[in-house]
């Protein structure tokens, strides 16, 4: 993959929508903003505990400070694109 390749190889090739789209994902690797946004964790973790030990029947929006869920999803506001 060449950085510094030109535009003009992909104007025959693809539509003009899709060439912009390509060079929105390219500047967004390439300055590292994705690689941001995926490693972003959220502070807090919201539903049941869900070890089959742990007898709540009361949903928490936390387990504790600075501890994520391994399944937490990116609905935050920082991350969306």
């Amino acid at each position: 993959l060449e950085v510094n390749s030109s535009v003009e190889n992909l104007i025959g090739k693809f539509s003009h929508l899709d060439i912009e789209l390509f060079l929105i994902i390219r500047g967004l690797l390439s300055s590292e903003v994705l690689l941001v946004a995926f490693k972003k964790q959220h502070r807090v973790n919201y539903g049941v505990n869900p070890s089959l030990s742990f007898n709540r029947l009361m949903a928490v929006p936390f387990r504790a400070k600075d501890v994520v869920a391994d399944r937490t999803e990116f609905g935050h506001p920082d991350v969306a694109l």
